[in-house]
């Protein structure tokens, strides 16, 4: 062989090295890059799934509230249709008093 094809040959593997090693170097940078992106989506799956559960929890909260909330206002209409009718009574009552009263002074007077 000649000086020049030792070159040529030297150089053909010196290049295929090189290019192998930059080809290893982004094989490895791709690598952490995969890792990279299945870690923050595996992160990303935990949120979705907690902020998920937070959503059901505060739905579920809610609907109990407004239960809470519609019991409170069926009594809330109870004991005011209770109080209207114990002011109705209590008129009633009263004008009977002011009835007993008038009498009372009528037979004080006529006594």
């Amino acid at each position: 062989m000649t000086p020049e094809l030792w070159k040529m040959l030297v150089g053909a593997v010196v290049l295929f090295l090189t290019a192998g090693a930059g080809l290893l170097k982004v094989w490895t940078e791709l690598a952490k890059v995969k890792a990279e992106r299945a870690e923050t989506t595996a992160k990303r799956d935990a949120d979705s799934q907690s902020l998920h559960d937070s959503v059901q929890r505060l739905t579920w909260e809610n609907a109990r509230l407004k239960e809470d909330v519609q019991f409170l206002r069926t009594g809330l209409d109870d004991h005011q249709m209770q109080l209207s009718v114990l002011n109705t009574e209590l008129a009633k009552l009263s004008t009977k008093l002011d009835s007993a009263i008038e009498l009372l002074h009528d037979l004080k007077e006529a006594k």
